[in-house]
Formats: C-alpha cells, sequence, structure tokens
C-alpha cells in the first residue's frame, strides 16, 4: 500500500479522534441535552472505528484469491 496514503489516513484518524474528545468535552461542559449528542458522539466513534480499520488493512500484506494477484 501507498506510504502516503497511509500516512494522510493515519493523521485524518489523529484529527478526527481530537474532534471527537473536543465533542464530548464541550458536551459535558455546556450541559447540553444528552439525546441530541450522544447520537453524533456515537457516530463520530463508529467513523474512527472505521478509519482504524482501514490503517489496520493497509499495514497487512495482501493476499489475493488466485484470481487477482497472488494466492
Amino acid at each position: 500500500m501507498d506510504e502516503a496514503l497511509k500516512e494522510k489516513v493515519e493523521k485524518t484518524a489523529i484529527k478526527y479522534a481530537d474532534l471527537i474528545e473536543k465533542r464530548i468535552c464541550n458536551a459535558l461542559d455546556d450541559n447540553v441535552d444528552e439525546s441530541k449528542v450522544i447520537p453524533d458522539i456515537e457516530n463520530g466513534i463508529k467513523m474512527l472505528g472505521y478509519l482504524i480499520s482501514a490503517i489496520d488493512r493497509m499495514g497487512r500484506p495482501y493476499v489475493g484469491n488466485g484470481e487477482n494477484g497472488p494466492s
């Protein structure tokens, strides 16, 4: 996998984690209605999970199925 792409995805994941952390802190500090912010925070955590999974897959060697690459 292209190292430049992996590096960009890693940087994006770090920035996204920072945004989620800020969103949580703001929700706690502002005493906002939890029913409005919890779904937003949960979606952010899910997206961060997708980014982390992508980074993990980028670090693994590619193993084809015999039809489109090495078997």
